[in-house]
């Protein structure tokens, strides 16, 4: 039956985009292409409509997603890597004419959707979990040239957090911020010096972003720095990060896919940091051991070609019949 199926693939591939995500694009069309040779494939390039400025990044022809749709029935299939994949579902998005049936990733959804059940139910599609890629195309090259082994006695013995201090992060971190083993560095800190800071410190804190799982832990896991965060609660990622094996478990997970926790205080929070903090800082295996568990997992899971591969193999065609 699949035989008969015209598919038409649609992202963007304009010079300004994520270089991460047309690797991975490009690969899934082409690997279709070989996978079905007998289903007509063809790439709508959409370089005209986001040079005009009529859409933005989790849009219709955005850098953050690829469609695949059928142009006998209509249905569609999304890989997402919008902050909020929920966009998708919202009017004069791009995808009113699409009949979605399934949707691949996402960092948040909703306020209170975490499982794969909860989206399914509530938006009346297929979700899979997925991973999220890397978004800096220079990211690999630059952990094999500049990441060095992880050795908590040759470190500063401290944790740290560098980037955007929106409300939330903010009301959190101005109680961390002045204890002797927390380093707290404000949002202009760039790219490459915020990575080399990662060479020198024991532990990296990383807070909750647009969802749960943030580029912060992908960018910790590669740089092979223990990384202490909230409780993951969603299990949105197809292979699952494990808290006090991959990453130090440094507070009750947040209320809500963002950053809430409403039956606590900012400070209890904090404290619940802190208190992990001193426990483990002079734990040298156990840091160690994490270290490795968060490298071996973003080498694992985390390449751009295990992202293409692992989408080729969940994708199913005949989902769109």
């Amino acid at each position: 039956m699949t035989d008969a199926m015209c598919l038409q693939i649609t992202f963007s591939r304009y010079a300004g985009g994520n270089e991460g995500f047309q690797f991975i694009y490009m690969g899934i069309l082409e690997q279709l292409k070989i996978k079905y040779p007998n289903i007509s494939i063809i790439w709508n390039n959409t370089d005209d409509l986001v040079a005009s400025g009529n859409t933005v990044t989790a849009s219709f022809g955005g850098v953050a997603n690829l469609s695949i749709q059928n142009l006998n029935t209509n249905k569609c299939s999304i890989l997402s890597f919008a902050d909020i994949a929920e966009v998708h579902t919202y009017k004069n998005h791009g995808f009113d004419p699409y009949h979605i049936v399934e949707v691949f990733g996402g960092l948040r959804w909703g306020s209170n959707e975490f499982t794969a059940e909860d989206i399914s139910a509530k938006f009346n599609f297929k979700h899979h979990p997925f991973p999220y890629p890397v978004p800096y195309a220079d990211f690999s090259s630059y952990v094999q040239n500049n990441r060095i082994m992880y050795d908590p006695t040759t470190r500063i013995r401290k944790a740290f957090f560098a980037g955007m201090q929106h409300a939330e992060r903010a009301a959190l971190l101005q109680h961390m911020r002045h204890h002797p083993l927390i380093d707290v560095y404000d949002d202009s800190v760039f790219r490459h010096d915020y990575y080399q800071l990662m060479n020198k410190y024991a532990i990296a804190i990383s807070l909750n972003g647009n969802g749960e799982w943030t580029i912060r832990d992908i960018e910790c896991f590669g740089m092979g720095i223990p990384a202490i965060r909230s409780e993951l609660k969603a299990i949105l990622r197809h292979d699952p990060v494990i808290p006090d094996v991959h990453y130090i478990r440094g507070s009750v997970a947040s209320g809500i896919a963002w950053m809430s926790y409403p039956e606590y205080t900012w400070k209890q929070i904090a404290d619940q940091f802190i208190d992990r903090i001193e426990k483990v800082m002079y734990e040298d295996d156990f840091l160690i051991s994490v270290s490795k568990a968060g490298l071996d997992y973003y080498e694992k899971y985390c390449s751009n070609v295990y992202i293409r591969d692992l989408f080729i193999k969940l994708f199913d065609p005949e989902i769109l019949l």
